[in-house]
């Protein structure tokens, strides 16, 4: 049996029967993209994270710890390029258990387009070994397409 979501994160939300998770969205302040509950676990939060956010030194370091950082672009000041996201999962409140990073690039548009055309392409994907890793994958894998998408993206890839 899963257990339940937090009311903020219901708003939004759907039941994804089968991986062990209910997830949703919130709207807050603190970032936060998706949450998700896991029987007899902590919390499994799912946050944006750029430059600005308090937890980028300490994210930064454990991406660095992980050998990660030769797929995110960033500055000699270790600032994170504009066109690239980062969704982290948590667990519990420190831990940093996984992330994708993908970035926004200019696709071809074509004549009866208004808009320019935007592509987001996953630059890594990233989880800690251990329990339910497949399911942490496939929920930052959720996470980065619908946050893509919300940028109005045209095209998604190496999304698979």
């Amino acid at each position: 049996m899963v257990a339940g979501i937090s009311r903020d994160a219901r708003k939004d939300g759907a039941s994804h029967a089968g991986n062990g998770f209910d997830m949703g969205r919130t709207n807050g302040n603190d970032g936060c993209v998706m949450t998700a509950i896991e029987t007899n676990k902590d919390v499994l939060r799912i946050e944006l994270i750029d430059s600005f956010h308090v937890r980028w030194p300490s994210v930064l370091s454990q991406i660095d710890r992980d050998g990660g950082r030769g797929r995110l672009r960033v500055e000699r000041d270790d600032w994170l390029r504009a066109r690239q996201c980062l969704l982290v999962a948590f667990r519990g409140d420190e831990d940093v258990i996984g992330y994708a990073v993908f970035h926004l690039a200019p696709g071809i548009k074509r004549l009866e387009d208004k808009r320019p055309a935007v592509e987001a392409h996953l630059d890594d994907l990233a989880v800690r070994t251990g329990l339910g890793q497949a399911d942490v994958r496939q929920l930052l894998l959720e996470a980065a397409r619908e946050h893509a998408l919300s940028l109005n993206v045209r095209k998604l890839v190496d999304f698979a």
